[in-house]
C-alpha cells in the first residue's frame, strides 16, 4: 500500500507548525504517511506503537520521536489510553546550516543512520525542559509579540541542541 502524502504550504512565512497536547482515537490516525517537513513527537501520556520507516516502537510518556521529512510513519494509539502528544512540523529551511567549526549540525537529526533511533526515552528531566519549551512555543505562537517567530525558532534550535546531547551515538570531539 503506498502512503498518502500530506501536503505543506510551501509559500508560508513561517515553516512550523504546532499540533498541541492532542488526543487522538485510533480511529482519526492517519494512515502511512509522508511529508516533506521533519515532525518531532513529544509524548505527554497514554500508550500506543508508532511505526517509522520500517521500525515499530512503544510510545509512552516522556518519549521524543524524531521524524526526518519524506519518512513513511504512522501512529496506533491504545485504545483504552490513548497517547496525548505534542507534534511540531517543520522545514529544514528554519534550521541553520552553519557548523562553526564543529562536527554538530542541527541537520545530522533527521538523518538517522547506524546506530541513531528515531525514539529518545528522555529522562525526567530532559522530559520537562522538553515540555516545558513546548508550552513556550505554543505561549508565543499565540501572543505574536515582535519577533515572535525569531524565538519560536531560536527555542526550537535550542531544544534540538539539548536533544543531540542526549544521543551519545552524536557525540563526536570537535577540531
Amino acid at each position: 500500500m503506498k502512503p498518502i502524502v500530506k501536503p505543506f504550504p510551501d509559500d508560508h512565512p513561517f515553516p512550523l507548525s504546532i499540533v498541541y497536547k492532542d488526543t487522538k482515537p485510533p480511529q482519526n490516525e492517519l494512515p502511512d504517511h509522508i511529508h516533506e517537513w521533519h515532525e518531532i513527537v513529544y509524548v505527554y501520556s497514554g500508550k500506543g506503537t508508532i511505526f517509522i520507516n520500517h521500525t515499530f516502537y512503544e510510545m509512552s510518556q516522556g518519549d521524543l520521536f524524531l521524524i526526518p521529512g519524506n519518512t513513511i510513519h504512522r501512529a496506533f494509539p491504545d485504545k483504552a489510553e490513548p497517547v496525548t502528544s505534542t507534534a511540531l512540523f517543520f522545514n529544514s529551511s528554519i534550521l541553520p546550516t552553519e557548523t562553526y567549526g564543529e562536527t554538530f549540525s542541527f541537520h545530522q537529526l533527521f538523518r538517522p543512520s547506524g546506530g541513531i533511533s528515531y525514539k529518545l526515552a528522555l529522562p525526567p528531566s530532559a522530559a520537562a525542559n522538553f515540555s516545558a519549551m513546548i508550552d513556550e512555543l505554543k505561549l508565543e505562537s499565540e501572543r505574536r509579540e515582535h519577533g515572535y517567530r525569531h524565538l519560536i525558532a531560536a527555542r526550537l534550535q535550542l531544544a534540538l541542541l539539548g536533544i543531540s546531547r542526549l544521543m551519545p551515538a552524536l557525540h563526536q570531539p570537535s577540531s
